[in-house]
């Protein structure tokens, strides 16, 4: 039987409803790691299918990660405890300062293999250390390259399209 949380605001046993979202994002993110192959067909994607669609599938996609992290991440389970059964937004005082890593990470410890740990800048005055799953560098990866290409795509067009009007 799953475990089933009544936390003031939300209960982490999925509607009926939900279930069905879950399972048709679930095609959806399939489908669209197909498009996602390709440069130009990751663009086409974007052409065809609607704002209000990919909107509508973030806030699922969002809800599942937040149910999902509350039944098998301890640090969130607590985080959402702490605050009442809201499926809060974390923050680096709150949630990052407030756990362990190994907390913060699936089932409470953090895997042997597989993982890179990255750090960040330190921008805001401390780095701090993130872990990615292979699944998840791949994808980072992948999408930062498309950013990469778009943006050389939009600089030799503003270079093309200055040189038209000197």
């Amino acid at each position: 039987m799953a475990k089933e949380y009544n936390m003031n605001s939300i209960s982490i046993r999925p509607s009926m409803k939900e279930r069905l979202q879950f399972i048709s994002i679930q095609a959806l993110t399939a489908i669209f790691h197909l498009l996602s192959k390709r440069y130009y067909t990751f663009l086409w994607s974007f052409e065809v299918v609607p704002p209000q669609f990919l909107a509508w599938a973030s806030r699922i996609r969002a809800k599942r990660a937040a149910r999902r992290a509350v039944l098998f991440v301890p640090a969130y389970s607590k985080f959402v405890k702490k605050n009442e059964g809201a499926m809060a937004e974390t923050d680096k005082a709150s949630y990052i300062n407030a756990y362990s890593i190994d907390e913060r990470c699936r089932g409470g410890k953090m895997p042997t293999t597989g993982v890179v740990i990255d750090e960040s800048s330190g921008s805001s005055g401390t780095p701090y250390n993130w872990v990615r799953s292979p699944e998840e560098r791949s994808d980072s990866h992948q999408f930062i390259s498309y950013l990469g290409r778009a943006q050389a795509l939009l600089s030799t067009h503003f270079q093309w399209a200055r040189g038209q009007q000197d």
